[in-house]
């Protein structure tokens, strides 16, 4: 990757696709093969959706679940039947938080788990949002599992983000904007963490930091800014993309790398998505 030929654009789309150029169908068409397992499952979860539009809830709130809703249907062949003893449905959003985070190691699709992990980020997204600013727990566990492949697209992705959110962070004024500069340095921070965990996991054999990556444009806070939100967006697609290449359990740090990347793009002053994750 020659850093002198790098676009805007091109550099962006490295931080997404790391060197391995993972590409993934989107998990909102109808699949023939899909297991009746995973049928089940869309199901449950949009069972679940609808019970919680069914009760009193923030407009903000049924416009996000409305559009949730209306993937996993999308996802779910017609005529299927509702799972029958099902356990009790969520009532709230912290209910149906916890509902999606359960289901995603239960999935054999990597596309409805990249689903299903992509909306718990978005209520991670309205929770950090509410007046509490409170989140369920998001746990990164230090053990990180999953294709090799998929690993070092990831890994390729924290050398370039760790680049260009230093350099946001070099572009903010440590005395006149500490609150932003402060925002930089833990994106680093986090990204740093990731690296590590992703390189220990990958031992000798792992893809190297380029010398120097292009940056994007930066003029002005703003500018700054929305060079570090298009950042953690595409660090948040390469999350999501190693997620539905790796199966069951072995989930878990991807799920919780793409979660914090979503709410990392709200601190760094970034709009809320309806599905995080996905491209």
């Amino acid at each position: 990757m020659s850093p002198a030929s790098l676009s805007r654009r091109a550099t962006l789309t490295a931080i997404a696709l790391g060197l391995s150029g993972c590409s993934f169908e989107k998990p909102n068409q109808p699949n023939a093969a899909q297991p009746d397992s995973d049928i089940s499952l869309a199901s449950r979860a949009a069972g679940d959706i609808e019970h919680v539009l069914a009760q009193p809830i923030p407009a903000a709130l049924a416009t996000l679940l409305q559009a949730h809703l209306g993937k996993l249907r999308a996802a779910i062949p017609k005529g299927s039947a509702m799972p029958q003893g099902q356990t009790a449905s969520p009532t709230n959003a912290k209910s149906l938080h916890s509902a999606l985070l359960s289901y995603i190691p239960q999935a054999r699709s990597g596309q409805l788990a990249l689903l299903l992990c992509s909306m718990a980020a978005a209520l991670d997204q309205q929770q950090f949002r509410g007046p509490n600013r409170t989140l369920s727990p998001i746990t990164s566990q230090d053990t990180v599992m999953g294709p090799v492949a998929a690993l070092q697209t990831t890994l390729a992705a924290e050398h370039a983000a760790i680049y260009v959110l230093s350099a946001c962070a070099a572009q903010t004024s440590r005395s006149k904007d500490r609150a932003g500069w402060r925002r930089f340095d833990q994106a680093v921070s986090a990204h740093i963490r990731q690296r590590d965990a992703l390189s220990s996991a990958l031992g000798a054999d792992q893809v190297p930091a380029e010398p120097a990556y292009a940056l994007p444009h930066m003029k002005g806070p703003r500018g700054v800014d929305t060079a570090a939100q298009s950042v953690e967006r595409a660090c948040a697609t390469t999350y999501g993309a190693q997620l539905a290449a790796t199966p069951g359990d072995q989930r878990l740090w991807a799920e919780g790398a793409l979660r914090l990347s979503a709410v990392r793009q709200l601190m760094l002053r970034g709009s809320p998505e309806t599905f995080p994750g996905i491209a």
